[in-house]
């Protein structure tokens, strides 16, 4: 019995550091997933309950996301040629040609209803027929106008706001992405490295057989091994030259998350809707109104049409009757844009156009956006460490001194 418990003992001093730098690596995982979950806080009240660390701040992720990753999508005018404005235009026409007359009546009657509500039917016709026969050329030169004026119409910031409305999670979701290529990098190196650490330090416990000595050898181990891992990435700094080995890690990692990262911009960030949106109701919204006007008086600008107009209601009421109409084509404008099927069909261009655009970005332009990330998990790492040193540890002297 005393050979075999002895050999017993051996055994699992020679299969503990494995055992351990295994779960090192998992402990330094979930240290990972704790970043971004829970997305919402579970539990009682802190500190009875946890949410991700950077869960509890989608606003600056969604800060840092825009000044990293908005420049894969400008100039704004290419990526809006990606967006198919061809389909904008037809889509836009068949859905309000069939309302067309109503939203006219709702425009004059904004400030003339009177007057419009005793007009002969025929003369309201004419102003039918005339709108009917103008609308599609008005909306394609709209469409043309926001696509030449993108970059000044466009906000990023509101584009990526109006992701967040519909889905409050995205900043957090699109910060995952990111980072998940980067966590997983070098996860290896760092599982040998912390084996590499075990081996002395387990010889050493056994021979001082004492739990904290082994303790505090894992817990420096793990510091340590993230402190290489970190460095086989990125280097001893930022101004560090970089090897061959290193450019290519970072290079794997960044093809990675391009894909990652496109998908979902393209998916949630630059759609239709979110386009029209941030032209319509955005911070440029006065400017995207001016040129909207002058194509859509075209709908009334008749000879006979202006005439009559201008006896019945005056200068002014026509003046009136054109920001009316103006609005009222803006607002219904919306309506087209909000059919998720038409949102999601030229997904996969924007994704191919902006995982082109995050490929030639430099490792080192992506640091504003990791660097937060890198911090969170190391923090969070360590601190799951503290008591993975000691329950294994304890253990380990209960299994091989009996005591």
């Amino acid at each position: 019995m005393p050979i075999a418990d002895e050999l017993w003992r051996w055994i699992l001093l020679l299969l503990s550091p494995l055992a351990i730098a295994g779960a090192g690596w998992l402990v330094q995982r979930i240290a990972g997933w704790m970043i971004f979950h829970p997305r919402n806080f579970m539990g009682i009240a802190w500190p009875l309950g946890w949410q991700g660390w950077l869960a509890r701040t989608p606003e600056q992720c969604q800060q840092r996301a825009i000044q990293v990753l908005g420049g894969a999508a400008r100039p704004l005018g290419q990526t809006f040629e990606y967006l198919a404005p061809q389909k904008w235009v037809v889509h836009a026409v068949q859905t309000l040609r069939p309302q067309l007359d109503t939203l006219i009546d709702s425009a004059v009657e904004a400030n003339n209803s009177v007057v419009w509500e005793n007009m002969p039917i025929a003369l309201k016709n004419r102003f039918y027929e005339r709108a009917h026969r103008q609308i599609p050329a008005v909306i394609d030169d709209i469409i043309e106008d926001i696509g030449d004026h993108s970059d000044t119409l466009i906000d990023l910031d509101f584009l990526f706001t109006e992701s967040a409305k519909r889905n409050p999670q995205f900043p957090v979701e699109l910060a995952e992405q990111v980072a998940r290529p980067w966590l997983a990098a070098s996860g290896w190196r760092f599982f040998l490295c912390l084996l590499a650490i075990l081996i002395p330090v387990l010889g050493f416990f056994y021979l001082k057989q004492q739990w904290q000595v082994l303790a505090i050898g894992i817990y420096c181990g793990f510091g340590f091994a993230l402190w290489a891992r970190h460095r086989s990435l990125w280097g001893a700094s930022a101004n560090h030259p970089l090897s061959e080995l290193q450019q290519a890690r970072q290079t794997v990692c960044i093809q990675a998350m391009s894909g990652l990262v496109a998908a979902q911009l393209a998916k949630e960030v630059f759609t239709p809707r979110n386009w029209i949106a941030s032209v319509i109701d955005g911070p440029k919204s006065r400017q995207t109104w001016l040129l909207t006007k002058k194509h859509v008086s075209r709908l009334i600008e008749n000879m006979l049409i202006r005439t009559l107009a201008q006896m019945t209601i005056g200068a002014n009421g026509y003046v009136e009757l054109k920001s009316s109409l103006c609005g009222t084509v803006l607002t219904a404008l919306r309506a087209p844009f909000e059919d998720e099927r038409f949102n999601q069909a030229p997904t996969e261009r924007i994704q191919a156009l902006i995982e082109q655009k995050l490929h030639e970005m430099p490792a080192n332009a992506f640091r504003p956006l990791l660097e937060p990330i890198q911090t969170a998990h190391t923090t969070l790492a360590l601190l799951l460490a503290a008591p993975f040193a000691i329950g294994i540890a304890l253990g380990l002297q209960r299994l091989l001194l009996g005591i």
